[in-house]
């Protein structure tokens, strides 16, 4: 059986969809969905360009349960624009056959999340 932690990582190649909680307060310009492949690895490139590669995604623990749902609890952290990020967050993962079909990522303190980024 291969290790949780790289069967994982395998699987999030395979991500049709990912989603991040929208607040109206602060004008976060990354906060939204991304729909697709191609717009989830986009957004991925938003994080590190918006960082200048500073961003900084270190997995936790992976939870996976009976009914296709994977939880992926991480820590972020980075700079940009003389703020500090250091926040934790987590994924909650909807599977089927083996492939991720949707993703919703929690960071636990939005507030800094969303100052952060704008």
């Amino acid at each position: 059986m291969s290790h949780p932690r790289k069967n994982f990582r395998r699987r999030l190649l395979l991500l049709a969809v990912s989603r991040q909680e929208r607040r109206q307060r602060l004008q976060n310009p990354l906060a939204g969905d991304a729909v697709g492949r191609n717009a989830v690895f986009a957004q991925f490139g938003r994080y590190r360009q918006g960082t200048d590669g500073t961003l900084r995604a270190e997995l936790k623990h992976v939870l996976a349960g009976d009914e296709g749902r994977v939880v992926a609890m991480h820590h972020n952290s980075g700079t940009r624009a003389g703020k500090r990020l250091d926040v934790d967050a987590c994924i909650v993962f909807e599977s089927k056959d083996g492939r991720f079909l949707d993703g919703r990522e929690y960071v636990f303190d939005l507030h800094a999340w969303d100052e952060f980024w704008s």
